[in-house]
Order: structure tokens, then sequence, then C-alpha cells
């Protein structure tokens, strides 16, 4: 009677499991979005300009068998347990809950409050992070990349997940150090820009770098300092002290004085639409491949230079004897030349 009574436990055992098993609800991913990306970015990576702007994510889900669900999506690491999402120890924070409605349906959430949990801005309270900066300022001191999952979760009135699918998202919210070294050489409405890092991680190679200049270009009154020449002859060029370019401000914040750009692997590039004879402070800013755009480099002042006239060109290489009125002086005296060696011979 036991052996009987103990199978029938097992059959039965076996076949709540078997209807909830079957029971099970399916969620997928269909699209993820972003409303404001900031950067040609895939929309599972999340830059400082995100944040800054809160940006919003945008889930399509597909679901089946959602009759009678709640939709929530949690942020963190095992949400699928419950202890992680309600206990006191609890790695995880919500960003959205929703009653399921219908096959297709749509959730969306903040970048803030996807990072909530890994930012310096870190709050208990949902919908109430601090305002100001630490939003995004990650907690981490890694300078590499980072990553947090999002878990979309159909879950019933017994808090148990019935069907459930992960998202995953990276993030680098620390932008990376300017160049240590930074020349300028002065060309025809233009400054070509040299610069130069001591040491970068393997990790942290960067995409490119920004120039920007004081006075902005564009600026045909730009005034910042005197040309003088030196006793020698050589060009002195002394730019005044920049108060817009300041050696660690956020490059970002600049795109006003924006004057050109570089790619990583030629460590050069120019910056244009100066005016000529008219002394710049040139700052460099390194954008990493999350396209967070750094912190300024220790101003460089150079001056653009106009080329030489064609005109000038030519009387130049007059003087120097390859020009087309030296060639004419040259034929008369050959002439003159071989009318005296005619006479000469003549009298012989």
């Amino acid at each position: 009677m036991v052996k009987v009574r103990l199978g029938l436990v097992v059959a039965l055992l076996f076949g709540l499991f078997s209807v909830r098993a079957a029971a099970q609800s399916v969620i997928s991913l269909v699209d993820v979005a972003r409303k404001l990306p900031h950067g040609q970015l895939e929309s599972y990576q999340i830059n400082a300009a995100d944040c800054l702007a809160d940006d919003s994510i945008i889930m399509t889900l597909q679901q089946d068998d959602y009759q009678g669900l709640a939709l929530e999506i949690w942020a963190g690491n095992g949400c699928d347990a419950l202890v992680n999402r309600v206990s006191a120890t609890a790695t995880c924070w919500p960003l959205y809950s929703a009653r399921a409605t219908s096959i297709v349906q749509t959730a969306s959430f903040r970048v803030r409050e996807l990072l909530a949990g890994r930012t310096q801005a870190r709050s208990d309270t949902v919908g109430e992070l601090p305002a100001g900066s630490a939003e995004c300022q990650s907690a981490s001191d890694a300078t590499s990349t980072q990553s947090v999952s999002a878990y979309v979760m159909l879950i019933d009135a017994n808090y148990s997940v019935q069907g459930e699918v992960f998202w995953k998202a990276q993030y680098r919210l620390a932008s990376l150090p300017p160049p240590n070294r930074v020349s300028v050489l002065g060309a025809d409405r233009q400054l070509l820009v040299d610069f130069a890092y001591d040491s970068l991680g393997w990790d942290s190679q960067p995409k490119g770098a920004q120039f920007f200049c004081d006075p902005p270009p564009g600026d045909p009154g730009a005034v910042n300092a005197a040309v003088t020449t030196s006793d020698a002859g050589e060009l002195d060029v002394v730019c005044n002290e920049s108060n817009a370019l300041i050696p660690g401000q956020p490059g970002a914040s600049l795109q006003h004085l924006r004057c050109g750009s570089a790619i990583a692997d030629t460590f050069r590039g120019t910056a244009d639409g100066l005016v000529n004879g008219i002394p710049y402070n040139l700052a460099v800013a390194t954008v990493d491949e999350f396209e967070n755009v750094g912190p300024l480099s220790a101003p460089s002042c150079g001056i653009p230079q106009a080329k030489p006239a064609p005109e000038a060109s030519i009387r130049a290489c007059s003087f120097a004897g390859t020009g087309s009125a030296q060639s004419g002086s040259a034929l008369g005296l050959l002439i003159a030349i071989g009318a005296a060696l005619a006479r000469r011979s003549r009298r012989g």
C-alpha cells in the first residue's frame, strides 16, 4: 500500500511539473531601438552622452500564453530568482512593470534607470534617482568597457517566472586621457596637428581625436595676440592664455570650438576654417570606441600662413636664372657671341 501511495505521489508531482512546463509562456525580443543615440553606435552600446541625455531604450516583444501575467524588466545579476529582486541583498533593480496585454508589446526604460545600480548615484527608490553628473559616473574603477544585463520576464501572481529573455548592454562612461604631446605647424588657413601619447593600455586604444581652437574657426575678426619678427627674420608667435581651452576640461561641452579631427592610427590631422595671420590656441581631446570625447590637452600655439603667390614664385625663378625672362637674355647673348665669331673668321 505504501508503494502504491508513493507511486501516486510521484505521478502527481510529475504531472504537475509536466503541466507547468507545457503551460510556460514564451517571450522573445523582436527589436531593440534607441530614441536619441549619440554617435554611430549599436543599440546595445551606451556612452556618456547617452547617459547625460537620459536616452530611451525601446523593446519590441513577442509573447505567447501571456494572459494573467505581468511583464517586468529588471537589470542586474540573476534577476530571474525572486531573492535577487526583493531581498535586502538584492542584486537587481526594476526598469519596467505592466500587465501583459498582447502578443506583440513594447516596453521602454531610460538609460539612467538601466545603469542606476552601476553608477555613483545608486538609489533604492524607483524613479527617484538623484540629479547631477553622479548618475553617469561609473561606480567601478575599471576603465574598460562594462556590461549590464536586462531580464525581460513574464511573471505570475506567485512571483514565479513563466517566460524570460535576456538582453545585455555594453557601456563606457569614463573617457580616455588626452595626448601628452601636441605640436602644430601653420599652413594656408590651416594648422597641421601632430599628437602623441606616453602610454595607453591595450583595452584603451583611441578611436580618434577632436581638435578645438580659440578663437573659434570661421571668425574673421579674431584677434588673439601680436605676431612679431625676430632679429633673425624668424616669425615669433605668442598666443594669449585661453580662457576657453583649459587643460582637463571636458571636450564634449566645447563643440562650438571644434576645428578638426583625426583618426587614431595616424596621430595627426588638420584644423580647418582658420584665418591667416591670426595666432590660435589649439587643444586635443581623445575619442574612444564608444565616441566619448575626453578632456582637453594643454593647448599649443600656431598661426596659419598663406602660401606664396604664383607670380612671386615666377619672379624668384627668373632671378635664379630659370625663368622665361632670363632665358630671353641668354638667347641674345648667344647671338652676340655668334656674330663676333663670324667677324673674326672673315678677318682671318
